[in-house]
């Protein structure tokens, strides 16, 4: 018994039971004066004190654990069944039960358990209430838990077979000129791609860039083995004199120009090995200098080259990768703020068509639908992409609206008339604890995938062309295979006569999956 509730709705239970029992012997209106004087004088157990109801759930727990009888899969389905329990009456208790838990069993670090099961707050981006939602809205005994337990837990359940799911009803018949792409008309314009750009606001000139623990270039990275007695950082990386009087290891200022001047020499402290230089490091993201350098080299290229782009794509993530408990409300605001800020003072009057990443959130990678009953948690991301897109002139008053719907998803009819359709690949991401609720009952609780039915219905109406853009590809295994499997009929679907092509980010390569 984990509650009083439960405890009472037990008892009830028991009682309406045991009267039926009597149905052949007792008469009907008998039955139904001794019922109701039954409940009547029933007397409800005492609360559990949030103490108690702790203690016995993670008693249970443990118990589960160590059950020689039950299976890895087994065991985790039980613990979502226990918390499913839990959490229809006390979630509030679910986030501070399983963190203990997760201590207590040694199933990952102290810091791990935490990140992943403690509540969230604003300057911490722990999923323990993304967590606890999820269990509220979960079939524990559908494959909404063997997914889980795929996903979340190691591998803990088997790879559930992905259902067979036909959604040809949200589309007309495949016409016939359909089936073959069309005559190239051999004009060409130019199209900027940009992603990943991960801006690391605590990124520190000098900090530990060959760190062993946590984020490098930090002020909280740190190599694990201490630095030899006499170690010289100039002689190590091989750096002249030269080099080392150069924009390294100053602070760097920006001037109204564009144009950086060096200020006060930073160099590095004895305990670092390799210091991060102002300008980035290959092991650390990228701190803003590197990003108005890169967008800047950028403008140069253009008029260089006498070149106009038409527009530019970022596919997504604007925040660093540093541990969630680096990771707070503001910090994600201020990161995607800063780039979209630096992107539009750099590329002035290009149009910029964006995606978020599965960093762009907060916490990381959660996001509900509006049928969960959780989206308000959200919804503030949606609305400052719409206020910021809007006011940088990059969609229309009409376009806004629909990032506020779609979670930032949204269509645009280009100059050439090229459509774009943004999309928001959160809404199938594996670590999204929201997906794992209602995975078959409802593939599509976003409503993303019937939007962008309706747009690709409409353009091949009109012959129109379409680019398709989002941030986690399809055909990497962070995409859940339900949705995996409803995107790849919408491709053969809508391919090769109305998408033209489809761009993501991600995985930081430069690289291409054919279908």
């Amino acid at each position: 018994m984990v509650s009083s509730s439960f405890k009472l709705a037990t008892f009830l239970f028991l009682a309406i039971t045991s009267q039926a029992a009597l149905t052949r012997t007792i008469p009907q209106e008998q039955q139904k004066n001794e019922l109701e004087q039954a409940i009547n004088n029933a007397t409800p157990p005492a609360p559990l004190s949030d103490d108690a109801i702790i203690n016995s759930t993670l008693h249970s727990l443990y118990a589960i654990g160590n059950n020689t009888e039950l299976t890895k899969c087994e065991k985790c389905t039980t613990r979502l069944t226990l918390g499913k329990s839990l959490a229809l009456t006390r979630p509030d208790l679910i986030p501070q039960i399983w963190s203990e838990w997760c201590i207590g069993e040694g199933k990952t670090s102290a810091s791990t358990c935490k990140s992943t099961y403690n509540r969230n707050t604003v300057v911490s981006s722990n999923t323990g209430t993304n967590f606890a939602n999820m269990l509220t809205l979960m079939d524990v005994t559908s494959l909404d838990a063997e997914y889980y337990c795929y996903y979340k837990e190691s591998g803990a359940c088997a790879l559930p077979e992905t259902p067979d799911f036909d959604i040809s009803h949200l589309w007309p018949e495949k016409p016939e000129k359909a089936y073959v792409a069309p005559e190239p008309s051999n004009e060409t314009f130019n199209v900027l791609h940009i992603s990943d750009f991960h801006i690391e606001l605590d990124y520190t000139v000098g900090a530990e860039a060959n760190c062993s623990l946590s984020m490098c270039c930090t002020p909280h990275s740190q190599n694990k083995l201490d630095v030899p007695e006499g170690y010289n950082f100039e002689e190590a990386l091989g750096l002249n004199d030269d080099e080392v009087s150069g924009l390294n290891y100053y602070d760097l200022q920006q001037g109204d120009d564009g144009k950086w001047t060096k200020g006060e020499w930073i160099g590095a402290n004895k305990s670092v090995w390799e210091p991060a230089y102002a300008f980035g490091h290959y092991e650390c993201d990228a701190p803003e200098i590197l990003i108005n350098s890169s967008l800047h080299s950028i403008a140069d290229f253009q008029s260089a080259n006498n070149l106009t782009f038409d527009f530019s794509i970022f596919t997504g993530d604007l925040v660093d990768h540093d541990e969630l408990k680096y990771t707070g409300y503001q910090m994600t605001v201020d990161s995607e703020e800063i780039v979209f800020r630096d992107i539009k003072q750099k590329l002035q009057d290009i149009p910029v068509y964006a995606v978020m990443g599965n960093h762009d959130t907060f916490p990381y990678g959660e996001i509900a639908s509006e049928k969960s009953g959780f989206s308000n948690m959200f919804d503030w991301n949606a609305e400052l992409m719409a206020e910021m897109w809007y006011d940088f002139e990059w969609l229309d008053a009409e376009e806004a609206q629909l990032v506020r719907t779609h979670y930032t998803g949204f269509s645009v009819t280009t100059k050439r008339g090229l459509k774009v359709i943004s999309l928001n690949s959160n809404c199938w991401y594996m670590k999204n604890h929201y997906l794992y609720a209602n995975m078959t009952r409802d593939p599509d609780q976003f409503g993303q995938f019937e939007f962008l039915i309706d747009e690709l219905v409409e353009s091949e109406a009109n012959d129109q062309r379409v680019w398709i853009i989002w941030h986690i590809p399809v055909s990497t295994s962070e995409t859940l295979p339900i949705p995996a499997k409803i995107w790849t009929d919408i491709i053969e679907r809508f391919s090769p006569y109305t998408i033209a092509a489809m761009f993501n980010g991600h995985t930081h390569r430069d690289e291409f999956s054919l279908f």
